[in-house]
């Protein structure tokens, strides 16, 4: 349960981006299942990496949305440096230029694109994937395949 409830999220938008691909409907075509597969790993690292800062261990049986807690600048301050070194175990290409808490405020403010001083998990995956689409990484590639999933 725990599990579903942090990854639900992740599990929408994969299943979402690729059906998208063949326009087969609600089913998924076997190229589809594919992305799928390989969109639940992204999406699941975007989601996790979202969590780690946030705090937020969605295992309150919540909805699920993933935009129930945001990042605040003081949480993402705190947390950056792990992204810039590679110790938090995640690797977008988005966070290669983190240098410093000036790089870190002015990344911060691309993220939060609604401008309300807090980062939602969807404007978190915008931002990661349009950068991994953006350098045409291997997973920029496959995620420019789908039809990209608004959450709002």
């Amino acid at each position: 349960h725990q599990i579903w409830c942090r990854l639900r999220p992740c599990c929408v938008h994969a299943f979402e981006r690729a059906r998208s691909m063949d326009g087969s409907g609600d089913a998924l075509s076997a190229r589809e299942f594919r992305l799928c597969a390989r969109y639940l790993c992204i999406y699941s690292g975007m989601v996790d990496s979202h969590c780690s800062i946030a705090g937020d261990n969605r295992t309150d049986g919540g909805n699920g949305t993933g935009d129930a807690h945001c990042v605040s600048l003081k949480e993402w301050e705190a947390a950056f440096s792990h992204f810039r070194d590679g110790t938090s175990g995640y690797s977008f290409v988005a966070f290669t230029e983190l240098t410093d808490n000036s790089t870190a405020d002015d990344i911060f403010r691309k993220i939060d694109a609604r401008a309300r001083g807090s980062i939602a998990l969807s404007e978190w995956c915008h931002y990661l994937v349009a950068a991994e689409i953006g350098r045409g990484t291997e997973d920029g590639v496959d995620l420019s395949l789908g039809r990209p999933v608004t959450t709002d």
